[in-house]
């Protein structure tokens, strides 16, 4: 849990509770409804984007790292995590889940400067 929102738990916890609950639960009926993933799947792919979401941040976060290093870092990070997570996919939602997270990525990318 990122500082901010332990701070807002510490604060008001019942909206830290209800926000975490209808943001799992938005993310929860995506992956089931669009990708076809049970909640066993959901589960290891919640791990699996944690994982790499703590790592995004650390490379993020490194000053010494010119932009393009950045990117460079964070594209194989995203193709490793793609990789990790492919086998909860059948063939043909994992294209699809997969486009959509490459278009994510560029564009979040672009937002941060870094392409």
């Amino acid at each position: 849990m990122m500082r901010w929102q332990k701070k807002i738990a510490k604060t008001v916890p019942s909206v830290s509770v209800k926000w975490e609950k209808v943001n799992n639960a938005a993310l929860d009926h995506t992956l089931k409804s669009r990708y076809g993933l049970n909640q066993e799947q959901i589960n290891k792919f919640k791990t699996a984007y944690n994982k790499y979401a703590i790592e995004e941040y650390k490379i993020l976060n490194q000053k010494k790292l010119s932009d393009s290093d950045k990117y460079d870092q964070l594209s194989q990070l995203g193709e490793t995590f793609c990789k990790t997570v492919n086998p909860l996919f059948k063939v043909d939602n994992y294209k699809k889940w997969y486009g959509w997270w490459k278009y994510d990525f560029e564009r979040k990318m672009k937002r941060k400067g870094l392409k």
